[in-house]
């Protein structure tokens, strides 16, 4: 969704909304990019080289793939401590049952 509206942002005003963005923006300068490569002008828009060296290098490449990776293990990260929160409920309830059994054998002790 975001990606057609960044497109249409393009084809209507020629530039993209920082708005539109997502974090992303900050690793790779997508919105610039796109502004160039759709210049008017052929000399003001970039080369595959030069794509390839500046933007889309490995280094900015990784730290994308970082970025969502570190995503994806905050989403395990919630997920986990979701599950622990339900298990330690259910310890609670299990240890007030224990209880209540051992109140029961010694009344009858």
């Amino acid at each position: 969704m975001e990606r057609s509206r960044g497109i249409e942002s393009i084809r209507k005003s020629g530039h993209i909304e920082q708005k539109q963005l997502s974090c992303r923006e900050t690793v790779l300068p997508i919105a610039n990019t796109i502004t160039r490569l759709i210049h008017t002008s052929p000399s003001e828009r970039p080369t595959a080289s030069y794509l390839l060296n500046s933007v889309f290098n490995e280094f900015n490449l990784e730290k994308t793939f970082n970025k969502e990776e570190i995503e994806k293990l905050k989403q395990k990260i919630q997920a986990q401590e979701t599950k622990i929160i339900y298990q330690n409920k259910l310890i609670i309830e299990q240890q007030a049952e224990i209880q209540s059994l051992r109140d029961i054998v010694r009344k009858y002790e």
